[in-house]
């Protein structure tokens, strides 16, 4: 056969095969950064400071009816609020961007661990500015832990009955539904410029907001587990979990992994014929380690972390008191820390996005 027919048959038959996969009835994948950011900004990130701005208010309304009447119902109505309150928080934190860094939400609200002695001072002096850096410590979501949790029913009443403490809860409760107001306001207008920035530039919104998941995942490895079990100073520090007094750093946690698990999976609602989340996005660039797709390899990392951590039946403070125990949160610190290198090297790297916050992580 002549080479320039062979040539021709070889060309005319991968066109035919061209157009038969084409023609196959599939959709075709195509990396939309707009729509990523609509899909993240109305499914994921809108509705989850709208449920966080809801459950603030709801905590904002019981304390109003415990400080009109202390009643055993209307304290525990309280702490229930505050327990509602801080799980939403969880599937907040990571979204550090935009309005939550106006007024630097993640400081303001989840500061740990508390300064017990500052916010017994400031209780009793009645001289602070719950405004100021100065009381990220002695605020948020750690001192609600420390005041309604570090408590017995024999003294419960006296307290929440004294006018020197119920004007600080106020003011706690108050500076946190201030903060959480804005942002939930601000997001209404921010929208538009988030899902606009569509570039891969330091100042575009995928860089913002992976810069935030990535950071606030090393917060949670380190300070809500590394940390408290010694793995920096070697000291073991009970109560510098997250929520030491009222016993549920675990709990807390599970709700935390499975945001950031729900963030590289995107909403419910994907769209199947768009990359409009993180795996599909990084499925579109081939990303791979150890020969297996990344995004697979990321979720089975969440997954093996979220097992580990359902596996522990005992509160964090007092698993640290049994070695066999201490070795589960030991276990569970290390597999974290293995999704640290798939999120800050792999992920970034194949997204084409520069870490640019510091990291002072030494553990």
């Amino acid at each position: 056969m002549p080479y320039k027919k062979l040539i021709f048959l070889i060309l005319l038959s991968t066109f035919s095969l061209s157009c038969s996969d084409d023609n196959s009835g599939n959709p075709k994948v195509e990396i939309d950064k707009k729509a990523l950011l609509v899909n993240y900004a109305d499914n994921l990130i809108i509705p989850a400071f709208e449920d966080l701005y809801t459950k603030s208010n709801t905590l904002n309304e019981r304390f109003i009816e415990l400080k009109a009447e202390y009643t055993e119902q209307n304290f525990n109505k309280v702490r229930q609020a505050f327990s509602d309150l801080r799980n939403s928080w969880q599937y907040c934190s990571a979204y550090g961007f935009g309005p939550a860094e106006d007024v630097v939400l993640r400081q303001a609200l989840n500061t740990f661990p508390t300064d017990t002695i500052k916010i017994k001072s400031n209780i009793e002096t009645g001289t602070y500015s719950l405004a100021t850096s100065s009381n990220f410590k002695a605020k948020g979501f750690p001192a609600l832990d420390y005041l309604l949790y570090n408590v017995d029913s024999q003294t419960q009443e006296a307290i929440f009955t004294d006018a020197k403490v119920l004007t600080y809860l106020e003011d706690l409760v108050n500076d946190i539904k201030t903060n959480i107001d804005y942002v939930r306001n601000e997001w209404q207008s921010y929208r538009e410029e988030f899902v606009s920035k569509t570039g891969n530039d330091a100042g575009s919104s995928l860089s913002l907001m992976i810069n935030e998941f990535v950071k606030d995942y090393e917060i949670a490895k380190r300070a809500k587990v590394g940390f408290p079990i010694g793995i920096s100073l070697s000291d073991v520090l009970p109560f510098h979990f997250e929520a030491p007094y009222s016993l549920n750093s675990s709990r807390i946690l599970g709700f935390n992994l499975q945001s950031y698990r729900t963030f590289i999976v995107g909403p419910e609602n994907n769209d199947l014929t768009k990359t409009d989340n993180i795996y599909e996005y990084l499925s579109q660039l081939s990303a791979t380690r150890n020969d297996a797709l990344l995004a697979d390899v990321i979720l089975a990392e969440f997954d093996e972390s979220i097992s580990l951590l359902n596996k522990m039946d005992i509160p964090f403070r007092k698993s640290i008191e049994l070695p066999s125990e201490k070795a589960k949160i030991e276990d569970l610190y290390k597999n974290m820390q293995e999704s640290v290198v798939l999120l800050k090297t792999d992920m970034v790297s194949a997204m084409g996005i520069l870490i640019n916050y510091q990291d002072n992580d030494g553990d």
